[in-house]
């Protein structure tokens, strides 16, 4: 009885805050401004670049170079950024405040200042608390700011509970590009994590930054969100007391602090040095290659979207469907539910190879997603695909320069194999919540070259960085680790203790499964 006057309780509270809070619902159609890519910018240096590189190629390729390395990417996006002189568009899941953060976003001011025009379109989801500064950034005649599906309620965001259904849906896009002719495509948010720049905790992830037609087409994408009424200005939605040049000045003086923290330090160096190889190497870097850019359109993110809106799941099926000897997923997120399993199955049964990597429990970031992983993951096994799950002390990609092989990792990489053939580089994860709900983007690059690189690479690496997880003779999952000279085999989810465990078949009792 005292358990349902507490909910109650809680019930009442939450309307007595909504009403305190106005429970406001975000006006979608007030009036803004329309803008688009620039497409004069052949004259730039980066359009010259660009021309330059693009003069011997079939006019229907682009160029890529691959970015595994979390140095590198961060090397080649404060790269463009420096670079650019008209334009830079940006689109992010997650700019985080830390320190690659910080230094992120001041080389952006920079530009700025410089008279390059800034867009940013940032979901809304990790933004709590950013407000003064998103605002400060704003106020900055050449950067304009929208944040996708806003929160109406700022600083109290359960005010927005009775708009969940909406709120449910994210934008999980990740683009950089700068003048209209590169442009970083990938897997990878703004945060130290990604960068191999963390001390505890690194993901292994991938990128590519490319330039060709493909270039126009994101930006094409980009304009639609932007344009889209769910990509509302920060101004029409947050407010500030505070005067916009202090809010910059602390925020410029934070990220000189940070960026002297790395002076002198490997980190430093690395970075110096993938910047010097992309500006004297940068016609032998790009692998040239037909592609197909893929993506869902913003109005997927409409709790009433329409049955008919374009997205990103039709052609990736169509492209799986394809296979005829190996398919290799690597999804830091695996959540196949019953339509997927038998999707794999199928696949087998015509005589294909399925391999699936993933995280393990212990280098799983969202213990939710890892319960309801395990729900299909004996299913999968039956079917006969090959599966491993990614160790929490795998190296990171980068980590050896600048002597962080020892952080823990997770793997965050979101990309296919079709055939040693073509392999797809993006942001989507093969679960409910990117098939479903959030937006997702990628390209997908015909290139057997390129593909037939990274998968030996990664065949050479599962021993190391992997568990093999099998169903002995009881069909009961067993985890084989071949990582030292005496193979070991596991009952229980390697590296974690009873209570993650626990906490893990717990939650995979819940009826969400469709939200992950």
């Amino acid at each position: 009885m005292q358990a349902f006057r507490v909910g109650w309780q809680a019930f009442w509270l939450t309307l007595l805050l909504c009403g305190t809070t106005g429970c406001a619902s975000v006006d979608y159609h007030q009036t803004k401004s329309e803008s688009f890519a620039l497409t004069n910018t052949s004259e730039t240096p980066l359009g010259k670049e660009a021309t330059h590189l693009l003069e011997r190629q079939p006019p229907d390729q682009s160029g890529f170079i691959p970015l595994l390395d979390g140095v590198q990417a961060l090397a080649y996006r404060l790269a463009l950024i420096e670079s650019a002189t008209r334009s830079i568009d940006i689109q992010y899941y997650l700019i985080k405040n830390d320190p690659i953060g910080r230094i992120f976003t001041a080389a952006i001011y920079k530009a700025a200042e410089r008279g390059v025009r800034i867009r940013i379109n940032l979901d809304d989801i990790f933004t709590q608390g950013y407000d003064e500064a998103l605002l400060a950034l704003n106020a900055h005649p050449n950067i304009e700011i929208r944040l996708f599906n806003p929160w109406s309620a700022r600083k109290f965001r359960l005010g927005n509970v009775f708009s969940f259904a909406q709120l449910n849906r994210r934008l999980h896009n990740k683009s950089l590009t700068a003048d209209n002719q590169f442009t970083i495509i990938g897997g990878r948010n703004i945060a130290g994590e990604y960068f191999a720049a963390r001390q505890d905790l690194n993901f292994m992830d991938a990128d590519v930054l490319a330039t060709g037609p493909l270039v126009h087409e994101v930006s094409t994408m980009f304009d639609a969100y932007w344009n889209n009424p769910l990509s509302v200005p920060v101004n029409q939605l947050a407010k500030s007391k505070k005067e916009p040049k202090q809010v910059v000045d602390a925020l410029l003086l934070a990220a000189q602090r940070d960026t002297n923290n790395f002076s002198g330090t490997p980190y430093e160096k690395a970075v110096i040095d993938d910047i010097e190889l992309l500006v004297n190497e940068t016609d032998s870097l790009f692998v040239w290659a037909p592609y197909q850019f893929i993506y869902d359109a913003p109005e997927k993110a409409f709790a009433k979207a329409s049955p008919d809106t374009k997205t990103i799941v039709a052609p990736i099926l169509d492209i799986l469907g394809e296979a005829k000897q190996e398919l290799v997923i690597v999804s830091p997120y695996f959540v196949p539910l019953k339509s997927g399993v038998k999707e794999i199955g199928s696949l087998i049964d015509a005589g294909v190879q399925v391999k699936i990597i993933t995280n393990s429990l212990a280098s799983n970031n969202h213990t939710l997603v890892h319960a309801g992983y395990t729900h299909y993951r004996k299913d999968v096994l039956k079917t006969g695909a090959k599966l491993y799950e990614t160790h929490y002390k795998a190296p990171v990609s980068g980590s050896e320069r600048i002597y962080l092989e020892n952080a823990g990792a997770t793997l965050h990489t979101k990309a296919f194999f079709v055939d040693g053939k073509l392999v797809f580089v993006g942001s989507f994860n093969f679960d409910p919540r990117s098939a479903n709900l959030n937006t997702e983007m990628g390209v997908v690059i015909y290139s057997e070259l390129l593909a037939t690189k990274h998968l030996e690479n990664l065949q050479q690496k599962l021993d190391e960085y992997t568990y093999e997880v099998v169903l002995n003779n009881e069909k009961k999952v067993r985890w084989i680790d071949r990582s030292n000279a005496t193979v070991q085999q596991f009952s229980k989810e390697p590296d974690t203790g009873f209570w993650r465990r626990a906490v893990c078949r717990f939650l995979s009792i819940l009826p969400i499964r469709s939200q992950l």
